[in-house]
């Protein structure tokens, strides 16, 4: 990539890499990232590089990381790798320094994204002090890693709350990975009758995140075959529901007949209706709508999206679901959404459709599905005897229930 396609103007303030970055990640072309970072950091080492402002490199990152954030992030996991100590030792710096910033950003979320980074690239005793908003990553740590870091200045408490989160996820797919199918499905019961009682209140604008956090649960859980493609039926509803709203608000048009496709998503893309911690693995992307991607079955935080699946051909088996190489394990099933809901898959409003393998549907009310939830997990009277983390501890193997000794509080 040509360095003469930067900036050529003294007057610049700084040369407008961002932009470039924003370019290369809309259009895909994630090859040419690296070489942008590259060149800002020789901008900025450079003592007569043109509008150079007396700004440092690792000035100039903080700013962007700080008003453009999930760019930099993307940036990040793409192209630095775990030896990248340059880089990531301007993250780590960055991370001390957040609580100077401004009142109106986002301080939290901004620490969860450097965590998750540092995090990723092998960081973890940085890593993980910020990540207690993602208890899914410390999870992962505690139960995959043997060189955790020291916690036990401060021990993780996992209160009713943690039940809903992702972190019974990866317990769950652990636990179904290492011949526990039973303790795999219990511990998503708390998670299971959190759902329901969301469903069951009067905030009905919590219900799509409700429906995606059903999903995910019966992504992990292989009996729950029908519920995963009614609780995936619900999702796509909202969100179509939404997109139609936006548009008959924003443009006076509405077209049905031409979003049934996979290749109609990005006409129908409604940027705020973005899930900024459900990402594509490959290109670091966020979720808009559930429309053409790809969910692994075993592990709960790996996505394809469906531009990175038309470059790396996911293949479909004969249980319905596919592989895709490269992502994690790649004897890993991966669950496809599919298009949108087509005139013929309809239900009225207030019922879900049930699909069989056979490909027949038929519609009960959304009241009687969260009764039948309900008797089927068993979550009507339902707690972990002595809160989830002494539960975990109590069916967790040796070296995993010493690892969570160390990081959680029992």
């Amino acid at each position: 990539m040509s360095t003469e396609l930067f900036a050529t103007k003294e007057d610049w303030p700084t040369p407008d890499f961002l932009s470039f970055f924003d370019i290369f990640l809309d259009f895909q072309q994630l090859h040419h990232l690296e070489s942008v970072l590259d060149h800002a950091v020789l901008h900025f080492e450079k003592a007569d590089s043109p509008g150079q402002m007396d700004m440092t490199f690792a000035e100039y990152m903080i700013n962007y990381f700080t008003f453009r954030s999930w760019t930099m992030y993307r940036v990040f996991q793409i192209v630095l790798k775990a030896d990248d100590q340059y880089h990531l030792a301007h993250l780590a710096e960055f991370q001390t320094r957040t609580g100077a910033l401004p009142e109106n950003i986002d301080i939290t979320y901004l620490k969860y994204l450097i965590a998750t980074v540092l995090f990723d690239k092998g960081w973890l005793d940085l890593g993980v002090q910020d990540a207690g908003d993602s208890l899914a990553y410390l999870v992962m740590l505690c139960l995959g890693d043997v060189n955790i870091p020291s916690c036990e200045a401060f021990q993780i408490v996992l209160d009713t709350a943690a039940e809903l989160s992702d972190a019974c996820l990866v317990i769950s797919s652990w636990l179904q990975r290492h011949g526990y199918p039973d303790e795999a499905k219990h511990v998503l019961r708390g998670r299971m009758r959190a759902c329901v009682a969301l469903l069951s209140d009067d905030a009905s604008k919590n219900d799509e995140d409700t429906f995606k956090a059903l999903f995910h649960t019966f992504l992990m859980e292989p009996s729950s075959e029908e519920d995963l493609g009614a609780a995936l039926y619900c999702v796509k509803e909202s969100q179509e529901r939404a997109i139609k709203a936006y548009h008959e608000e924003e443009c006076d048009t509405w077209d049905s007949e031409n979003i049934d496709s996979t290749d109609g998503h990005e006409k129908w893309h409604v940027q705020f209706m973005r899930d900024e911690l459900t990402r594509c693995s490959i290109c670091i992307q966020c979720i808009s709508i559930i429309q053409g991607w790809y969910y692994c079955r075993s592990c709960p935080l790996k996505t394809c999206c469906r531009q990175c699946a038309s470059k790396h051909r996911p293949v479909a088996n004969d249980s319905g679901t596919s592989k895709c190489p490269g992502i994690c394990d790649d004897d890993h099933d991966f669950f496809y959404t599919g298009g949108h809901i087509r005139d013929t898959e309809r239900v009225p409003e207030g019922m879900v459709a049930f699909f069989t393998s056979g490909g027949e549907s038929n519609a009960i009310w959304i009241e009687d599905w969260k009764d039948r939830l309900v008797k089927k997990w068993e979550t009507a009277d339902f707690t972990f005897d002595g809160g989830l983390s002494a539960w975990c501890m109590s069916i967790l193997p040796e070296p995993q229930k010493a690892r969570w000794a160390r990081m959680f509080k029992i």
